[in-house]
């Protein structure tokens, strides 16, 4: 089944160290850019009927379109795929293949299109 999503994804940036506790931590806007994104697939499939699976599966066809100019491709799969669990899938472990992975920077309506296929 294909979806579109309307979001302009963010890069997956390095975790900080709080100096005080030593604990490691995302940048808030990372973080709800994320669970931003995570809503939009829930409601998206939910709309589709489509619910979350529990079986190995494959994403077809992924491809990004972001307003921003930087980050590497790894970063922003990375994620897509942290928003994807518990909404697609219930574990990342679950995802078996990845086909056709694309990027496209500086793009003026900003969205992801995704095919995803249970195995």
């Amino acid at each position: 089944m294909k979806f579109v999503i309307e979001h302009d994804l963010m890069p997956s940036p390095r975790p900080r160290i709080n100096t005080k506790t030593h604990h490691d931590y995302y940048h808030r806007d990372y973080k709800s850019n994320k669970e931003i994104l995570k809503f939009r697939i829930k409601s998206e499939m939910n709309w589709c009927g489509v619910k979350t699976t529990r079986e190995p599966m494959c994403f077809n066809n992924i491809s990004i379109f972001t307003s921003r100019k930087s980050g590497d491709i790894d970063n922003y799969l990375k994620t897509f795929l942290d928003a994807c669990g518990g909404a697609v899938y219930k574990n990342d472990n679950q995802v078996e293949r990845i086909k056709n992975l694309n990027l496209h920077r500086n793009h003026l309506n900003p969205f992801i299109e995704f095919e995803i296929r249970i195995l």
